[in-house]
């Protein structure tokens, strides 16, 4: 009886062998789910107008003298200069301040009369500190600007010539877009009123004679943006 229960036992472990194999074969045929890490997908910062800028920009100034200076035939010419700023943006509303400081090519000449009497004048360079309030439309920025102004003048009558400096302020608009975080290219109109004063003694006007500016200016710039 015992050799018989052995030898069941040794029958079924021999059937029951391939029946395993065939069972750990199959388990590793069947599909396993591998566990994957989650792609991480990094959202790029939203755009904002706020900091400090310093930039370039360049242009046409065109314009008249008034009152002396009124007797001169003026002409457009090359502006050129640097400009320095700080905006902040609340929402969608970019407040800032702005200044600049430019080479001018705007100037003329002419006769003034009873004489008649040669009359030069040349706006030499002018600068302007502004406040800039706009609305932002992501990277695209419309704005209106206004502040103080100043120039330089310098005229010449009747063998004199005098330099002067003027007062005045600006008024002006314009469209900038940011191409990246840093760069920023602009496109701006300014009109700029500067007062006249006792420039030059102009033969025939005597010491009274005063000379003022009134300006245009259209330019683009760019800006790098910190």
């Amino acid at each position: 009886m015992r050799r018989l229960s052995i030898a069941s036992a040794a029958t079924l472990a021999i059937l029951a062998g391939p029946v395993v194999l065939a069972g750990q074969a199959l388990a590793a045929d069947l599909p396993r789910r591998s566990y994957q890490q989650p792609a991480y997908n990094s959202v790029p910062p939203a755009f904002t107008w706020t900091g400090f800028y310093l930039g370039l920009n360049a242009g046409t100034v065109w314009g008249d003298f008034t009152n002396a200076g009124k007797f001169i035939d003026t002409k457009a010419g090359f502006t050129g200069g640097v400009t320095a700023g700080y905006n902040y943006q609340i929402n969608n509303v970019v407040v800032g301040l702005e200044g600049d400081y430019n080479y001018s090519g705007m100037g003329g000449r002419g006769f003034a009369v009873p004489g008649p009497t040669f009359v030069q004048g040349d706006l030499t360079s002018f600068g302007t500190l502004r406040a800039r309030l706009g609305m932002s439309f992501d990277r695209a920025l419309i704005y209106a600007t206004g502040g103080y102004a100043f120039g330089f003048s310098s005229l010449e009558s009747g063998g004199f010539k005098s330099d002067t400096t003027h007062n005045g302020y600006v008024l002006g608009a314009g469209l900038e877009y940011a191409f990246t975080q840093n760069i920023s290219a602009k496109a701006e109109y300014l009109y700029m009123p500067l007062d006249a004063k006792n420039s030059l003694v102009i033969p025939g006007y005597g010491a009274g004679s005063k000379t003022g500016v009134d300006a245009n200016v259209i330019r683009a710039g760019v800006n790098y943006r910190f």
